[in-house]
């Protein structure tokens, strides 16, 4: 269940490339134990937001914590507490699924890396590709490799970027119920997406980013109803005019 502590606390968070403002006076507040949707049209944010709070990108000015850390002295301390999946799988096509993961276990100073290992691919379904090379697994199985690395080391936050892109039926499946169990452990979850409809039955709340700052935060109780559903798409069509 969601507590009042804050994971992610974030005040004035200012970004910018080059003209292009990408957020201006951002706050936002996720507390320990919640899964948030962050939706917004292409551009408006959302990968670049995710950069900053695992410390991959830096803010113009701003400040954010993660568990009561401040980013700007803290940014060591922040990586161990986050697990990230981006774009990019952040793995080596040359290595086997075990050996990627057994060398992210390594840099985190894993003890009983082997335990670890086997309890994700418990988690993931991973079984059948552990010794097979990145290079060859389906876009599928990748994706449930880099999740596995990102939670390697056991990650407070998760950070997921749009981590249901291209995944068939059966990879989705797996990737909900993983979130699902994630959630009961007491992790908190970012996702930046764009299927807004699956993301939902699984979240606490829907962000939306817009005009430089959350724009829209709205709250989900045990599901998303048709009211909340109108809300969310009035205000991404306002976001297209």
């Amino acid at each position: 269940m969601p507590t009042k502590e804050p994971i992610i606390k974030v005040e004035g968070l200012a970004k910018a490339y080059g003209r292009n403002k990408i957020f201006h006076n951002l706050d936002l507040t996720i507390n320990r134990g919640e899964i948030c949707a962050l939706i917004g049209i292409n551009g408006t944010g959302k990968t670049t937001l995710l950069k900053i709070l695992s410390t991959l990108t830096k803010p113009d000015s701003g400040t954010f914590s993660i568990s009561g850390l401040v980013a700007s002295k803290n940014g060591e301390k922040i990586r161990k507490l986050t697990g990230v999946v981006t774009h990019n799988n952040l793995l080596y096509d040359q290595l086997t699924s075990y050996e990627n993961l057994k060398f992210a276990g390594k840099l985190h100073n894993i003890k009983h890396i082997d335990k670890k290992i086997n309890e994700l691919s418990s988690l993931l379904k991973l079984d059948t590709v552990l010794n097979k090379k990145i290079g060859y697994l389906s876009h599928g199985f990748q994706k449930r490799i880099s999740i596995a690395r990102a939670l390697i080391h056991d990650p407070l936050l998760l950070l997921l970027d749009e981590p249901e892109s291209n995944l068939d039926y059966s990879s989705k499946t797996v990737l909900f119920e993983l979130i699902k169990n994630l959630k009961k452990s007491g992790k908190t979850i970012l996702i930046a997406t764009h299927n807004i409809e699956d993301i939902a039955k699984i979240s606490d709340r829907i962000l939306l980013v817009s005009k430089n700052k959350i724009s829209l935060d709205q709250k989900i109780n045990t599901s998303i109803t048709s009211q909340q559903s109108s809300t969310i798409y009035k205000a991404l069509n306002n976001e297209l005019l």
